[in-house]
């Protein structure tokens, strides 16, 4: 006689269990990958931004402030949020907070979408539409009110659990409100870059027309001369493109047109050169830094679907540093210039500070013998902050022989010392009781200059 077995009470509760543990872990698994990526992706930001403020200031010679270490205060909560959410995800009371969590989340991403504004910064630089972030959100939140509320009993945690999202979203809207207005700063280049005149055919509000890529550079920046005869024929061949034409933009020129619309943009205003703005109805729509510098034919074929046609159209020489005025003509070399060091030097000695005392006192009051001094004079271009940096870093390593001047170049101009009396881009000048001893120049200037010199000036 057969007999029917039936699966025990205790194996259906096991099986359930395990469901319900499977369940469990997916959610935690989901929520801790969220939060980990939203705080990487904030670091990786975090670090961006730093660099930016550190380049900024090498450029200028003054301060400008980065987002500082309290800005890595929500991207470290985050991962300690995500990491306790994996081990106590067993615990009600964890789903619970989360659920106040996204519920704040929800708030914060909520009043972004109604404000029309196109990231909400959960993922740092790249941050999707805040509507999207809002759904997501209120999924979460409703996974977590589920996972909160299974084993007290829905009717009995209910309120509790929708009473502590409901603040969230309060709190979350109430921040967004507070912390997501623009910041003021003193320069924003590429805003006052859209005011002027030379920008209205980029500026211009219309669907149909062109899109702009604006190619902003320095002539005396060595990486702005390498790609400057790429984008000028780029712009010559695009003249009258009626998808995508080319504008070129000199820092000097710049600051010259600036002031006479009654605005103000100094050639150092700009972190760094070259910069590349491509631009759609009168809007930035992309900015390249010196890091990603893009050709622009390629660029066009990415736009537009198809290549660019440059035949017939001359290839663009580099413009000429500093020219002297008898300049070659266009497709010959340019004219070395003529720098007369003594000239610079002496006016180095009358440079003063507001107060009346002597800039460079260290430089010109020092006995001789060790520590010799290197004042390193340079423009804001790329390759020049780079140097620098590397110099900068390298300093305290050969401080015993060594003193390290940096500055820039346009900061010596009220002094009457013209950018143009360097030479070029950058010059190290080496002094030795206040008397030129070597002046390095194109080709001689690197970020291992302070190094190479080491082993060259005698020991103290």
């Amino acid at each position: 006689m057969s007999t029917v077995s039936f699966p025990s009470v205790g194996s259906a509760r096991g099986s359930a269990q395990r469901r319900d543990g499977v369940f469990t872990l997916a959610a935690a698994v989901v929520v801790a990958l969220l939060l980990i990526s939203a705080a990487t992706m904030k670091t990786i930001d975090w670090n961006a931004q730093s660099a930016a403020a550190a380049a900024a200031t090498e450029a200028t010679g003054e301060a400008v402030a980065g987002p500082g270490a309290v800005a890595l205060i929500q991207p470290a909560a985050e991962f300690v949020i995500a990491i306790g959410v994996l081990v106590f995800r067993r615990r009600p009371v964890v789903w619970a907070l989360a659920a106040l969590m996204f519920g704040g989340f929800a708030g914060y991403t909520f009043l972004l979408a109604v404000r029309g504004e196109a990231s909400c910064g959960c993922f740092g630089a790249w941050g999707p539409p805040p509507a999207v972030m809002f759904a997501v959100d209120m999924v979460m939140l409703s996974v977590c009110a589920v996972l909160a509320t299974r084993d007290w009993g829905f009717s009995r945690a209910r309120g509790m659990v929708l009473t502590l999202a409901g603040a969230g979203g309060v709190a979350g809207a109430a921040y967004a409100g507070v912390s997501t207005v623009a910041p003021v700063t003193d320069i924003d280049p590429v805003a006052v870059l859209t005011e002027l005149d030379v920008m209205d055919a980029a500026t211009a509000h219309t669907r149909s027309g062109p899109q702009w890529l604006v190619y902003v550079y320095r002539k005396t920046c060595p990486v702005c001369i390498e790609h400057y005869p790429s984008f000028k024929t780029f712009a010559d061949a695009t003249a009258d493109d009626p998808l995508v034409r080319g504008l070129l933009l000199e820092v000097d020129d710049l600051a010259e047109q600036a002031t006479a619309q009654g605005l103000e943009l100094p050639a150092y205003a700009w972190a760094e050169t070259p910069t590349t703005l491509l631009m759609r109805s009168g809007q930035v729509v992309r900015r390249f830094g010196i890091t990603e510098i893009p050709t622009p034919a390629v660029l066009y074929q990415e736009l537009t679907g198809k290549p660019l046609d440059l035949s017939g159209v001359a290839a663009a020489p580099p413009p000429g540093v500093f020219p002297a005025p008898d300049a070659p003509s266009a497709g010959s070399a340019p004219a070395a210039p003529v720098v007369d060091h003594d000239a610079v030097v002496e006016k180095l000695r009358q440079v003063h500070n507001s107060d009346g005392s002597q800039r460079f006192a260290a430089i010109f009051d020092d006995a001789p013998g060790a520590p010799y001094h290197l004042l390193y004079a340079h423009t804001n271009c790329g390759v020049c902050i780079r140097y620098r940096k590397d110099m900068l870093e390298t300093a305290d390593l050969v401080a015993d022989r060594i003193v390290f001047h940096p500055v820039m170049m346009e900061l010596l101009e009220d002094n009457g010392i013209a950018t143009e009396e360097w030479g070029d881009a950058h010059a190290a000048l080496l002094f030795d009781g206040g008397e030129l001893k070597a002046w390095y120049g194109t080709g001689k200037v690197n970020g291992d200059l302070l190094t190479d010199l080491y082993d060259t000036v005698p020991a103290p």
